[in-house]
């Protein structure tokens, strides 16, 4: 019986079910393969707990539907579909809009008049 290290058991833990198989080995080397290459046990399980948790909101745990664990973690790396998205934080802050005062508006059509003239070529629009 094969032991594998406890960050590989975790994530096997909590990679959705599928049916009709899922080998573990194949799973395991493909892990490896992607822990070789630099991709973190902490990256590939948030990336299993996103992947788990929208298969489930799709009612599709339990079904072929479900990647075989090998190809989820495979060359292709398929589990970068499923990177947790990061939360974006802002910290610019949006000037608050204050409200015109009547004296302040002005008058645009003048402006907008002579646009459509240069823009058209043509000269006396209807006003």
């Amino acid at each position: 019986m094969t032991t594998y290290p406890a960050a590989f058991e975790e994530l096997w833990e909590a990679y959705p079910r599928r049916t009709p198989d899922n080998p573990k080995r194949m799973a395991y080397k493909a892990w490896l393969a992607r822990i070789k290459e630099g991709t973190t046990p902490e990256t590939l399980l948030a990336c299993t707990k996103e992947y788990a948790h929208t298969m489930g909101s799709m009612g599709k745990i339990g079904t072929p539907f479900i990647m075989q664990a090998a190809t989820f973690l495979g060359p292709n790396a398929r589990f970068e579909d499923y990177e947790p998205k990061k939360e974006i934080i802002c910290s610019a802050k949006r000037p608050v809009p204050r409200v015109v005062e009547q004296e302040e508006r002005v008058d645009a059509r003048p402006f907008l008049r002579e646009l459509m003239q240069t823009l058209s070529g043509a000269k006396g629009l209807p006003r």
